[in-house]
């Protein structure tokens, strides 16, 4: 199979290039206003697409004299393409491990104010249980304490020393308190194991909590590919018709993260496959991408949630 003729290579990424700078200026134009320094970066992503577009275009019309040109121009136009896709791929990994990563241990053990509530954030993060639990006992922690970052005691323990969240617990502790800017205590334990997840639900945290951005834990599950926390919030009665700001079902997040097992059960317990998100999208348009080149062993679980749709009268492609 002959390979394709250098300029034609060029001239696609010539073309692709455009049409993403058309993008970028259609979303200047059409995307909601904000302050001066939006509408600034805004303008951002075409100028960046403008120069490789323009150097790229040149060296096309200079590939005429010398291939060479040719060449770098292939390398310049393909660039901005190659990153663009990299970001997009990387882009609801990165989000989720920034807002969901776990603190260094120096950092949050010492922005506990200095006595016993420091010396047990310092214990727990070291995995002393003996110790903590010694400081616990003396009665100078406070299970409810909180330092200036928003982390709190029963959170470190949550993710570090899930042992002692029923002792936290019973001396006051609340398992769904957040502060102010902060989320509550169930999205700390997604850093943890099954097991500490399961034991604070068990302890009273809310299946339906939601993170700051309005995002319901469920789905910060199936964002961060933790089908075994989501199980777990569905076996403890976890409402399956929340959605998200952008009116995102736990459906379209299941199938947008590929949990073809997960959505099925959505389906089957009744889960709304009909209401598109904000942006008008529905679940079925969302499958039908979602389906797309996924490898062969996934087919008989993609096969069960068309299965479960058709017997709600949705058809899926």
């Amino acid at each position: 199979m002959a390979l394709p003729h250098l300029s034609t290579v060029l001239y696609v990424l010539l073309a692709l290039d455009a049409v993403a700078f058309a993008g970028g200026i259609a979303f200047v134009f059409l995307s909601p206003r904000t302050d001066a320094a939006g509408e600034g970066m805004k303008w951002l992503l075409p100028i960046m697409l403008a120069a490789p577009l323009l150097a790229a275009g040149l060296l096309a019309l200079l590939g005429f004299a010398w291939s060479g040109f040719r060449i770098a121009g292939v390398i310049i136009a393909a660039a901005p393409l190659v990153l663009g896709l990299y970001g997009m791929v990387r882009a609801p990994f990165d989000y989720a491990a920034e807002r969901h990563a776990a603190p260094s241990m120096r950092d949050v053990a010492e922005g506990f104010a200095a006595g016993p509530a420091r010396d047990f954030a310092r214990a727990v993060m070291a995995g002393n249980e003996a110790e903590a639990r010694r400081l616990l006992a003396s009665g100078g922690v406070d299970p409810r304490a909180v330092d200036a970052e928003h982390n709190a005691l029963f959170e470190l323990a949550v993710v570090y020393l899930p042992a002692l969240a029923p002792d936290l617990v019973r001396g006051g502790a609340d398992p769904n308190h957040a502060p102010a800017g902060a989320d509550p205590p169930i999205f700390a334990a997604l850093r943890g194991s099954a097991a500490s997840f399961a034991a604070l639900l068990d302890q009273g945290a809310d299946p339906d909590a939601r993170d700051r951005q309005g995002t319901p834990i469920l789905a910060v599950c199936l964002i961060l590919r933790r089908a075994d926390a989501a199980e777990a919030l569905l076996a403890r009665g976890a409402d399956i018709h929340a959605r998200d700001a952008d009116n995102w079902s736990l459906a379209m997040y299941a199938v947008a993260y590929q949990h073809w097992q997960v959505a099925e059960g959505l389906i089957r317990r009744g889960v709304d496959l009909d209401e598109p998100r904000g942006d008008g999208e529905t679940f079925a348009t969302m499958f039908a991408r979602a389906r797309q080149d996924r490898p062969a062993e996934e087919t008989p679980a993609i096969a069960r949630v068309i299965e479960a749709a058709a017997t709600r009268g949705v058809e899926l492609r």
